[in-house]
């Protein structure tokens, strides 16, 4: 079992995010790190939130959940959810802050 890094069951912003850790520590090996929603800062004073950040060996991921149902089709802009509902794509973002 993964270690799990948290401020407790009330820090997870979405259900989906806390269903997503119990998973990510149950079945990422025991070695590997898993710290959940940490705000990372910038060099400009803007800060982001990352859901999850896994430490594994040679391997650094991160995780922004969604918990979004059904199909999604888009680009690395817009995505189009299966309900015709439209979100920004969280794909700019991660790599920003992967960057970060």
């Amino acid at each position: 079992m993964a270690e799990l890094i948290s401020a407790g069951p009330s820090s997870f912003a979405t259900e989906g995010e806390r269903q997503a850790a119990t998973i990510l520590q149950q079945q990422l090996p025991t070695d590997w790190i898993v710290i959940c929603n940490k705000i990372l800062p910038t060099h400009d004073d803007r800060s982001f939130e990352i859901d999850f950040i896994i430490i594994g060996k040679n391997w650094v991921f991160l995780l922004d959940e969604k918990s979004w149902h059904g199909r999604i089709r888009g680009d690395d802009e817009q995505w189009i959810r299966a309900n015709g509902s439209s979100e920004r794509s969280p794909l700019a973002k991660i790599d920003y802050i992967a960057k970060i």
